[in-house]
């Protein structure tokens, strides 16, 4: 939804040999895309989506993307929407007042993305989109509508419209996180139902997850309230994260106070929305059983997580780790009921050697954890290890 163009002009680095053009049904449409040098075979993709009156380029930029493809390893695709008959840029997912557009934008993102794939060798299996706003809302869309595409949707103070929320009905089960600010003025927390704001009938964010939610048979619930870590934004972030048996994940993050606006950019800061969508999207594939045998065992080969000692531990513990090559390190805490309790390492890249980190038996927030057992995950490319640790007060 919605008009999206206030700091764009802050963000307007070029991006140089990105810009391509893809013809469907007729139409030669626009895109920005972007892989990093050296970039793994059945590597991620994403596609991202501006807001309405936005741009392809304004989006990449803002968000980020590129740099977090770079430190990542995945690709980033940001098309442009068409034009309507207000001389504006938007994303064809219903609105009241584009009774007369015809532009088929969900059958052109799943082609383009079909061809991204097959082009430069990106995954089918981990392709993930998200939007800002109107192209949040088209994220809901391709939920709906291309989940033999998309594995994952990620929106951004996004909605979904009644005309496609009565008829969604998702050939497979997909991962929604949706990030709304709770003072939102221009996609309402509470939705407009009765189309007073003239954008067309839409459903409020609770709905919305609710509906999410029971598609994906989602039984575990955890509420939590974030680190307040900027107390100058006047917001802060709970967080509602569904899963079931199967990790798939309905998640929320309610930002109270909060606007129409991409954390990490301007409004709540937190976080940065692009992080925490690459994170929410790196879960569905960051499960070692998903890859063949063969190529796991070969691998974990030149890697090793050792036991923790003391263990059981009450105060610091040190996680010892050998790597066989130099490589980027993750390595993060969770208790038995997937919670992340804390983050030791984030991608960071170690020679070949042995190496450790320290627990001080704190969670992110500095708070002291309870007794009980605990996993620790070290990721390595896309290797996990995980080791249980017992904390005894």
């Amino acid at each position: 939804m919605k008009i999206f163009g206030v700091f764009i002009l802050l963000f307007n680095l070029l991006l140089s040999q990105s810009y391509h053009t893809f013809n469907f049904e007729g139409l030669e449409r626009e895109y920005y895309f972007y892989k990093p040098d050296n970039l793994d075979e059945d590597a991620p993709l994403i596609m991202g989506f501006h807001g309405y009156g936005g741009s392809a380029q304004s989006f990449i930029n803002y968000t980020e993307f590129m740099n977090y493809a770079d430190q990542y390893g995945f690709a980033i695709c940001s098309p442009q929407g068409t034009i309507d008959d207000y001389n504006t840029s938007f994303w064809n997912v219903g609105y009241s007042f584009h009774d007369n557009e015809i532009v088929n934008d969900v059958g052109f993102v799943s082609e383009l993305a079909r061809f991204l794939q097959n082009e430069y060798d990106l995954s089918v299996d981990k392709t993930f989109c998200t939007g800002m706003s109107n192209g949040g809302d088209l994220s809901y869309l391709l939920a709906c509508q291309a989940s033999d595409i998309f594995s994952a949707a990620a929106p951004v103070a996004g909605c979904m419209m009644v005309n496609f929320y009565n008829e969604c009905s998702p050939s497979n089960n997909i991962s929604i996180f949706e990030i709304h600010g709770k003072d939102d003025d221009t996609t309402l927390w509470d939705g407009d139902i009765n189309d007073q704001d003239g954008w067309g009938p839409y459903l409020g964010t609770s709905t919305i997850i609710d509906f999410w939610v029971q598609q994906n048979q989602c039984a575990n619930y955890i509420l939590d309230t974030l680190q307040d870590v900027n107390t100058f934004d006047g917001s802060y972030i709970i967080s509602h994260r569904y899963s079931n048996e199967n990790n798939n994940r309905v998640w929320l993050y309610e930002i109270v106070n909060g606007g129409h606006d991409w954390p990490g950019v301007w409004g709540n800061m937190d976080i940065h929305a692009t992080k925490e969508i690459w994170d929410f999207f790196e879960l569905s594939f960051l499960d070692s059983t998903s890859m063949s045998h063969d190529s796991y065992s070969k691998n974990l080969n030149q890697y090793s997580l050792i036991q923790n000692y003391p263990n059981p531990f009450n105060g610091p513990t040190t996680i010892e780790f050998e790597l066989l090559n130099s490589a980027y390190v993750s390595i993060k805490i969770f208790d038995l009921n997937g919670r992340m309790i804390t983050e030791l390492l984030d991608r960071k890249r170690f020679h070949a050697g042995k190496h450790n980190a320290i627990w001080s038996d704190f969670d992110y927030k500095g708070g002291v954890i309870a007794s009980g057992v605990y996993l620790c995950r070290l990721t390595i490319d896309k290797i996990n290890i995980i080791k249980k640790m017992t904390y005894i007060k």
